[in-house]
Order: C-alpha cells, then sequence, then structure tokens
C-alpha cells in the first residue's frame, strides 16, 4: 500500500507542492526500496510502472477535463 500511495502523491499536485513526473516518481520508489519500501513490492511495482503511468495519466486527463 505505502508504494502505491506515494505513487500518488508524487504524481498529482498538492496545495503544497507540485506533480512529479512519472521517470521521478519511479526513481524515488527504487532508491528507497529496502528503506522506505519492502525491496519485493518495489520490483512489482518496477516491473508494472507502465501500468501505473498509464492509470495516473488517465486520471490527470480526468481531472483536468472536469475543471475546465
Amino acid at each position: 500500500m505505502a508504494v502505491a500511495d506515494v505513487y500518488d502523491a508524487t504524481r498529482f499536485a498538492r496545495v503544497y507542492k507540485g506533480a512529479w513526473p512519472h521517470s521521478v516518481s519511479t526513481q524515488y520508489i527504487m532508491d528507497n526500496r529496502g528503506v522506505l519500501f519492502d525491496p519485493v513490492v518495489a520490483e512489482c511495482f518496477y516491473e508494472n510502472r507502465e501500468i501505473f503511468k498509464n492509470i495516473s495519466t488517465g486520471f490527470q486527463k480526468i481531472g483536468a477535463a472536469f475543471f475546465s
């Protein structure tokens, strides 16, 4: 759960910070495997990173359309 939560928190803008690019979010998670994240879960995330990217990009498009 922590990996998905951090990916979401870094990919989407918040009132107090901007959104990170997919590559930066992915690198942050991989840099912290075994430190902040279970290494097995981080590796699973990495193997499926394009799925995460496609989902987050879809939500960004929905949000942009909703707020425009």
